[in-house]
């Protein structure tokens, strides 16, 4: 997506959260699937910086959930001029449920995320938080059984389908004021389909969605089997372009009738 970026003439920034891309945890405290102030931080910050640029976020997966949340709640306020969410967990339960029905893969992800979240350093970190469980968490074999010991707990949440329900960005979809694409693939097992509903974007003129037969959960979408160039690079690429012309275009007119 960065080099997509580049090469269309953008000016690209990663957003790494806390303990993922080499950022080193400094507080007990992670990131995660609904929590939007690091990201609201950092998009404050390149504003601050460039006052009259406008700015478009990318998000994948879990990313493009809390970034979809950020756009729901800052709605007019957003400092982003549009964003495009990939692979998007709008629904974090129905994402479980259907994670359930892939055991291996639940517990792959679980032992990922002990290997980041509970390496020794980071676990002495955490320790100093009474409400995280974490040596329960060390015995997990399930993404449900680890946001429930760790993550929950470091943002309130009583439990984990508590967690799951109040960091849905479904919630917040209608309230997304400026334009925002989400792209699915009916082939992913990690965000199914089910996620999306119509009424959604039939209630919302400022979101819409291409739905893709094949992509699975590769939050790249080849071109084909033997054609490893980026889908979903390019459509990205095309939608902020038309974002940015509309933008320019409505402050040209606004600036004309003054």
């Amino acid at each position: 997506m960065m080099i997509a970026a580049v090469n269309n003439g953008w000016q690209a920034v990663i957003f790494n959260p806390r303990g993922r891309g080499g950022v080193k945890f400094k507080s007990p405290q992670a990131y995660s699937v609904g929590y939007t102030e690091d990201l609201r931080q950092v998009i404050e910050y390149i504003h601050n910086k460039h006052p009259k640029r406008k700015l478009f976020g990318v998000g994948y997966s879990l990313g493009a959930n809390y970034l979809a949340k950020y756009m729901g709640e800052e709605s007019e306020k957003a400092l982003l001029s549009g964003a495009v969410c990939c692979a998007c967990p709008t629904d974090p339960i129905v994402c479980n449920v259907a994670l359930q029905r892939q055991p291996l893969m639940d517990k792959a992800l679980a032992w990922i995320l002990k290997k980041i979240l509970l390496a020794d350093e980071v676990l002495e970190i955490f320790k100093k938080r009474p409400s995280i469980q974490c040596e329960k968490a060390l015995s997990c074999s399930s993404l449900r059984q680890f946001d429930h010991y760790i993550i929950a707990p470091q943002f309130g949440f009583r439990s984990c389908t508590e967690y799951y329900r109040k960091s849905a960005a479904g919630y917040t979809l209608m309230d997304i004021a400026n334009p925002t694409l989400f792209i699915y693939a009916k082939n992913d097992i990690t965000v199914p389909i089910d996620v999306f509903c119509l009424e959604d974007y039939d209630g919302n003129a400022n979101i819409c969605a291409l739905i893709t037969r094949y992509g699975a959960h590769s939050m790249s979408w080849p071109q084909g089997v033997w054609k490893w160039h980026s889908w979903q690079g390019q459509i990205t690429m095309d939608y902020l372009k038309s974002v940015f012309m509309m933008k320019c275009r409505q402050e040209l007119d606004e600036s004309n009738n003054c």
